[in-house]
């Protein structure tokens, strides 16, 4: 990897917006999550993983959403400085709170 991650997640999301595929890192998570989550984790190498919100919640209370984790921190189109836990992704962040308080109790059950 020639580039930081910030600067591989930066200049996707130039390429995304130039592309019309989300004007900005909110969109982009909203509307191309997955396609942007693959396209900076080829840029990455092997040492990035996809991860889909289907894989940490079966029960689906989760916003749908990938994101990419790369040395034990979480990546998307809004937070190329990365996140230690993928609830702190301003895309649950934004969720209900009703809806994420659910999940956090299923999660606590399991």
């Amino acid at each position: 990897m020639k580039e930081s991650i910030e600067e591989i997640i930066e200049s996707t999301k130039i390429l995304f917006s130039e592309k019309g595929w989300g004007r900005n890192p909110q969109e982009i998570n909203k509307i191309g999550c997955s396609w942007f989550a693959m396209t900076i984790a080829s840029e990455i190498g092997d040492e990035a993983t996809l991860q889909e919100s289907i894989d940490v919640d079966s029960d689906n209370i989760l916003t749908p959403h990938m994101w990419v984790i790369y040395k034990n921190k979480c990546y998307d189109a809004e937070t190329p400085e990365g996140v230690d836990d993928f609830l702190e992704l301003p895309i649950f962040k934004r969720m209900k709170k009703t809806d994420l308080n659910e999940f956090l109790e299923k999660r606590r059950e399991s």
